[in-house]
């Protein structure tokens, strides 16, 4: 098993990626919103797993205060992640929301 950044995996993949967001709130994260939610290193982090990724953050992070538009995309990717999550866990179809730029097809729960 491989622990580290999302820097250290570019390029590389795994059966199963973990992300952890780090920061209880956006206000925390000492690099701020941008560096925290970065569509490219969320990419990385997500894409990199070849069966299953796992984000794991608190949902204060959906509460973003955002003060310019790009805060809000990024805001709003973070968002959609969320309800494509909860769309899958709850067995819902998924109506093709855009996540980090590109359209998501509906996925079929697993048993």
């Amino acid at each position: 098993m491989q622990v580290g950044t999302v820097d250290r995996f570019q390029g590389k993949e795994a059966a199963v990626c973990l992300v952890s967001m780090t920061a209880s709130t956006v206000d925390d994260s000492p690099r701020g919103m941008e560096f925290l939610l970065s569509l490219n290193r969320l990419n990385v982090a997500i894409s990199r797993a070849k069966a299953l990724a796992l984000v794991f953050g608190s949902p204060r992070l959906l509460e973003a205060r955002c003060t310019t538009i790009e805060q809000m995309r990024l805001a709003n990717t973070l968002c959609a992640l969320y309800e494509h999550s909860h769309a899958i866990r709850s067995g819902l179809p998924w109506t093709g929301h855009r996540i980090l730029g590109a359209p998501l097809e509906a996925a079929e729960p697993t048993t």
